[in-house]
């Protein structure tokens, strides 16, 4: 994006106080930016190399209020504590 990345146009959508929910596909597989994506509000976070599997389980989680992280690094992710610091649901 030319002026912000996903992490900060997150925190603008909910800094706006929008009533979406944010589920990030991304090639990044690092764990530190997945931890701030669920930081600044995200309810997912699916590895493009799980398009094939993934993205339709993120966005149903989202839309029930529940978080979601492709297996990857869904061990090591965390949430926000808006959700209650619970660990994110991970796809089989």
């Amino acid at each position: 994006m030319p002026y912000l990345d996903g992490i900060g146009a997150a925190r603008e959508i909910q800094r706006n106080g929008a009533a979406s929910r944010i589920v990030f596909v991304t090639a990044n597989e690092d764990p530190d930016f997945m931890d701030s994506a669920f930081a600044c509000g995200a309810y997912g976070y699916v590895i493009k190399s799980r398009l094939n599997s993934d993205p339709l389980h993120a966005i149903e989680e989202a839309l029930a209020g529940r978080t979601f992280a492709s297996p990857v690094r869904a061990k090591r992710a965390t949430v926000s504590a808006r959700n209650g610091s619970k660990k994110p649901t991970a796809a089989s």
